[in-house]
Order: structure tokens, then sequence, then C-alpha cells
């Protein structure tokens, strides 16, 4: 009897082992982060570098398990992202889903190739620093600005950029 019983057990898992190597085929399977959308109409060449950061932070924040999150009872999430630029606030639903940021950011670094376009077209202008300002609402941008200040002399000249 215990012959028959470890026989039965090892036949048992033989077949496991051999069931278990069997490959799956997949069908095609597209995988996309959380908050893509948002991530996706947001940056750009143009995103200085400290928004990208910014926008990072927020599009992977979990809010289903943080402490704000109450359940599927409570609609809209209001968060509060800071840093020594300036802040963002987002607005999530309750699956975590960006719906709506509002960015304003002071004197940040403007990418590369739109300073050097800005110095190009205004001769003997220095660079005196950037705001940068954006809306995101229902998967679209309302607004990317940048309000450049330039100084020559005793002149101070505000040239503000839409990128929208």
């Amino acid at each position: 009897m215990k012959t028959l019983v470890l026989s039965a057990l090892a036949i048992l898992g033989i077949g496991i082992l051999s069931a278990q190597e069997t490959p799956v085929e997949l069908e095609d399977v597209t995988v996309s982060p959380k908050n893509s959308t948002f991530l996706h109409a947001m940056q750009d060449e143009y995103t200085p570098n400290h928004a990208i950061k910014m926008q990072n932070k927020a599009a992977s924040y979990d809010l289903i398990h943080s402490e704000h999150y109450r359940g599927s009872a409570k609609s809209d999430y209001f968060i509060e992202f800071k840093s020594d630029k300036g802040s963002m606030y987002t607005t999530y639903d309750r699956r975590g889903e960006i719906t709506k940021c509002q960015e304003k950011y002071k004197d940040i670094a403007l990418p590369v190739a739109v300073r050097d376009e800005i110095l190009k077209d205004n001769l003997g202008w220095e660079y005196r620093g950037c705001d940068y300002t954006t809306l995101y609402k229902d998967d679209e941008v309302f607004k990317k600005i940048y309000k450049v200040t330039l100084k020559k002399g005793r002149d101070k000249k505000i040239m503000i950029i839409d990128l929208k």
C-alpha cells in the first residue's frame, strides 16, 4: 500500500512538473503606466527639467495606498506637490488618474534650445530669469507659458512665450 501511494505521488508530481513547463502564448498586450496620458500631453522638448521631475512625481503618486484615500465614496482628491521653485496642484479621480493639474514655477532653467533662440533674437540682452506656468484638464493642455525676463542696462523686457 505504501508503495502504491508513493507511486501515485511520483506520477502526480511528474504530471505537475511537465504541466509547468508548457509555454503559454499571449496575444499582443499593451501595458501603459498610470497617468501616461498626462505625461504624454505635458512633456515635450520644451518642458523644463524641473517640471518634468515634478510631473513624473505626480504621475507615479500612489493615491490609493496614501493616507488621503477614503475609498470610492469620494470622487476627487487634491494633492499639492511643492519644491523650492514652486508648486503643482493636482486633482486625482478615485482611481488615481490625474484629471487636472496646475503648475507654477519661478526662476527655472529654460531648455537650452529655447534660451539660445531667445538670446539670438534679442542680441545685447541678458537672460535674467524665467517663470513657467501650465494648466492641464481632462486629458488636454490648456496653458503652457514661459515668462522670460531680459535686461539690457537699465532696460527690462518681459517676454511671454505661449507653447500651447
